[in-house]
């Protein structure tokens, strides 16, 4: 064994070594933003988010990072991503694509800052994104999803996510004495069970 893995392996703790997640997991995360400076009548930028970070830097919203050819890059302000077991199978689905993401969701807003823009939401659920990609509302983005949160999201998923269990439902029949569709009794009526 390489003396590097034993370090590395210190470094990683097991899952045995993780603290235990809750239900409802919450973990912060900055927003980067770009704008680009458009030659348009009607519109003079248009806004992109581009990355998270995990943690929360101590910089103010909407404060300029870096300017690039074509663009500007602005820290948007911190977020908590949270988790709910309801949504595991979605957090799942998300860590099985070729590319983990997260989804920013900006909103345009006269009143939250001089660029009329707020952060609306940032999830790890596509069906979460997916609610708020009405034409013209929102600016729904997926951005790489950093490792650490990914590393969250997995052990979060492999503690919540439970398979569940397909159900066959009887097929109707049609009856043509009664020329419609009637449903199979159901295993309460087979049985004897309840009813008048």
């Amino acid at each position: 064994m390489a003396m590097g893995d034993e370090d590395e392996r210190r470094d990683d703790p097991s899952p045995s070594d993780r603290p235990a997640l809750d239900k409802h997991e919450r973990l912060p995360v900055g927003v980067v933003v770009a704008r680009r400076k458009l030659d348009h009548p009607w519109q003079d930028y248009a806004w992109l988010p581009v990355a998270v970070v995990p943690g929360a830097p101590p910089a103010e919203p909407w404060t300029a990072m870096r300017e690039e050819p074509g663009r500007t890059l602005f820290y948007a302000g911190h977020f908590e991503l949270e988790l709910y077991t309801r949504e595991a199978a979605s957090y799942r689905q998300n860590l099985a694509a070729a590319q983990p993401s997260v989804y920013v969701v900006l909103r345009h807003d006269p009143q939250a800052n001089v660029h009329g823009l707020r952060v609306e939401l940032v999830t790890v659920s596509p069906a979460d994104a997916v609610a708020y990609m009405e034409p013209g509302q929102d600016i729904v983005e997926r951005v790489p999803m950093p490792e650490p949160v990914a590393q969250w999201l997995a052990d979060y998923v492999e503690a919540y996510f439970v398979e569940e269990k397909k159900r066959k439902r009887p097929r109707d029949r049609y009856d043509p004495n009664q020329r419609r569709i009637v449903r199979p009794p159901g295993p309460s009526e087979n049985e004897g069970g309840h009813g008048a």
